[in-house]
């Protein structure tokens, strides 16, 4: 039996000390029933949220969010990817909103260190690969997911981040056309982009580079064929988020704050802020392992490593202000990077890990793990209880009653009844909403004006002059109803966004009118006469279309994975 494929008894101790540890610290989190949340945790909990919801009432997720984001039909969730989120949120219906989100941060963890473990196992001994997986798992951003900010979109890439890793490396190193490995490439990428697309441009570029070096060093297109085969695949089975994006964005969308201007911060930066579980920069893990490297390093093995430290140079100078960001600024798509760090550096940790493995022999490697094992199991106990009781001690807690604004910047104690709460500040933002709506000057596209963030906030409708605060009386995956008394004959604008590329239903006292989107980028509709009390429905469904794509490139993704197994277990 090949020995790298060998699980014996010390990985299976591995293993279950992994999973033991893992699920004990979701148990012990499942007690305190709230979850620290601040910055982008608000913005992905409701995300969340507006799935959940969908499944409970048998439906699929809508594009616009009625439950969430102020009920101003939001196209947050038709426009950020989710499909791989579906599974996640599933398969834990069963549990309150807070546990859930809890719970998807370990199902992702767990499927960071099975993945990464299968992977490296293919490569390395088994023992060796499955401490390999521990440290990664509990380190660096994978470390940052679980205990501190949820970010499930790149906290899926990067369970497959070593998997993806090898595969651009055996196409771009190909001599020959491989379907194999190009089929396997698109699934990998077509998990990447539905689950964060800036990740899969990064990664692109990052394997752009290589493959433009290698393909010239050896003479050779092949590289360049099967790349093309993984992005046919890849594109196909993405139709479903295409043509989601394609729709929306007809309307005409705010861009991304700092769109046009990436900021880079200078080299040192990735070490000064280096933490254990940095996502922005080396996590102290990663630093430990480089200098162990490069400390003993093995010049009999150079050739083999070279290629390694060369992608995680690239990285660094990625990530960094080393890379002249500014020609990009004009670059379709690589322009809403933002900050080149949120792009590149979390992906620092992966690197060191195969370094590692290669460098030394075995035995050795075995027993820097072991040790590196323990220091990862203790500093991650030391960083998740430091979280919650020094952190979150004073921390005020957010529940469906609460009246009280949560800050931009602020963190709190959010529950289950709190998810969605109107007092969140941070989810009034301006994503995916219609150009026509307003920004605050000065804020480099980050806020809504303060008229606009005030109608929301109060359920304004808007009727001449005159402000009418609205009721809500309920909320549903695809639409939002309000009531409103003493409305006048004319025009009323909703706080509601429209979408002039979307279709709505919508009815006043139960009787269908028409809409329009104003200038402003709300909808508009008409009051025929005075009305004493009107109870407004706004619905919105997505074209058929979508839903026979989305049963089509799940059926093909399903199949192409039963091919390659099948070629696997028959070659």
């Amino acid at each position: 039996m090949n020995i790298q494929k060998h699980i014996n008894k010390k990985t299976i101790a591995v293993i279950l000390l992994f999973f033991i540890s893992l699920f004990g610290w979701m148990f012990w989190q499942f007690n305190f029933n709230y979850m620290i949340s601040g910055s982008d945790t608000f913005f992905h909990t409701q995300r969340v949220f507006e799935i959940r919801q969908a499944f409970l009432h048998g439906n699929l997720p809508s594009w616009l969010n009625f439950n969430t984001f102020f009920s101003a039909g939001q196209a947050v969730n038709g426009m950020y990817p989710d499909f791989t989120l579906w599974p996640f949120v599933l398969i834990t219906n069963m549990l309150s909103p807070i546990h859930q989100i809890i719970a998807i941060k370990v199902l992702i963890a767990a499927l960071t260190f099975v993945v990464t473990f299968l992977s490296l196992n293919k490569r390395y001994n088994s023992f060796n690969s499955s401490m390999a997986a521990l440290i990664f798992t509990y380190s660096g951003a994978v470390l940052r997911d679980i205990t501190t900010e949820f970010q499930p979109g790149t906290a899926i890439v990067l369970a497959f981040a070593f998997p993806i890793l090898f595969t651009f490396k055996d196409i771009i190193e190909s001599k020959t056309i491989n379907y194999i490995s190009a089929i396997k490439l698109g699934l990998l990428m077509t998990i990447v982009i539905n689950s964060h697309l800036l990740s899969a441009i990064a990664l692109s570029m990052v394997a752009g580079v290589f493959l433009i070096v290698v393909s010239i060093k050896n003479h050779s297109l092949a590289p360049w064929f099967n790349l093309i085969i993984a992005s046919l695949v890849t594109v196909i089975l993405c139709l479903p988020i295409i043509y989601r994006v394609m729709t929306i964005s007809k309307t005409g969308l705010l861009a991304p704050f700092g769109k046009g201007n990436i900021i880079a911060d200078p080299i040192t930066i990735l070490f000064t802020n280096s933490k254990w579980n940095a996502r922005v920069a080396f996590s102290t893990l990663t630093l430990i392992i480089l200098l162990v490297v490069f400390a003993d390093l093995n010049t009999k093995k150079i050739k083999q490593l070279t290629p390694w430290i060369l992608i995680e140079a690239l990285l660094i100078v990625f990530s960094t202000d080393m890379t002249p960001w500014t020609i990009f600024n004009n670059v379709p798509i690589i322009n809403n990077f933002q900050e080149s760090s949120w792009r590149f550096a979390l992906f620092l940790g992966v690197i060191p890990i195969i370094l590692l493995l290669d460098n030394f022999k075995e035995h050795t490697s075995q027993f820097i793990l072991v040790l590196l094992s323990v220091l990862s199991i203790s500093a991650a106990t030391q960083v998740t209880t430091n979280y919650i009781y020094n952190h979150g001690q004073d921390l005020a807690t957010v529940t469906a009653d609460s009246t009280k604004e949560v800050g931009l910047n602020q963190d709190v104690k959010l529950t289950s009844s709190g998810i969605n709460s109107e007092t969140i500040q941070r989810i009034l933002i301006p994503d995916y909403a219609p150009n026509k709506v307003s920004l605050e000057p000065n804020s480099n596209g980050q806020s809504l004006s303060f008229d606009i963030q005030n109608k929301l906030k109060n359920h304004w409708a808007i009727q001449g002059k005159q402000k009418i605060a609205l009721v809500k009386t309920t909320a549903t995956t695809n639409s939002v109803s309000y009531r409103g008394k003493h409305l006048k004959s004319g025009n009323i604008q909703l706080p509601i966004f429209g979408y002039s590329s979307l279709n709505y239903q919508i009815t006043v006292n139960g009787k269908d009118t028409k809409w329009t989107t104003d200038d402003q980028g709300f909808i508009t509709i008409p009051i025929a006469h005075k009305l004493q009390t009107a109870n407004i429905t706004v619905n919105n469904s997505y074209p058929r279309a979508y839903s026979y794509l989305l049963w089509i490139s799940f059926v093909l993704f399903i199949s192409a994975i039963g091919y390659i197994g099948y070629i696997k277990f028959n070659s």
